[in-house]
């Protein structure tokens, strides 16, 4: 999907939550994101620092248009400021949603079919080293039984 770099400050903040377990997994973050001086409205007033905001509005309108399961992806920046510093950060967003023979047309429950997706991914590039923890800290907005943490060399990547 292709989303707007700019968000709804409160919408970000309400869904990303308690930003100390993103912190805490080495997933720069931060509780003040980059205000824009002339926004494009009231709703798109700040840089976004998660696709998570966006990946939900492309799925709730999809949704709301009737296509009631599907698969997405985003690549893009996720954006910084310290002091007069600004940066952007690459980042990969993956969601599916619906039933799981309309999103796969097979049996495998769609948790291991993400997880075959993003294992994919990083074998392409050459990883290997990653494994899968269900009992790490993991984000608010995340289901504590419903989600796992990605670990690359022992660094948290993913959720």
């Amino acid at each position: 999907s292709i989303t707007y770099a700019f968000t709804d400050s409160k919408k970000q903040s309400d869904l990303l939550g308690d930003l100390s377990a993103l912190s805490s997994s080495g997933l720069r973050t931060t509780d003040k994101p980059i205000k824009l001086v002339n926004p494009l409205s009231a709703e798109l007033d700040v840089m976004r620092t998660s696709l998570a905001p966006g990946l939900l509005q492309v799925i709730s309108h999809n949704v709301n248009h009737g296509i009631d399961a599907g698969r997405i992806f985003e690549t893009g920046f996720s954006y910084f400021s310290e002091k007069n510093d600004f940066t952007e950060e690459w980042r990969l967003g993956l969601a599916a949603w619906g039933d799981r023979e309309k999103v796969w047309n097979t049996e495998a429950p769609l948790v291991l079919k993400i997880r075959e997706s993003i294992e994919n991914i990083l074998k392409m590039f050459g990883g290997s080293g990653f494994v899968w923890k269900n009992d790490a800290d993991k984000p608010s907005f995340l289901h504590p039984g419903q989600s796992a943490t990605l670990f690359y060399e022992g660094k948290t990547v993913g959720y």
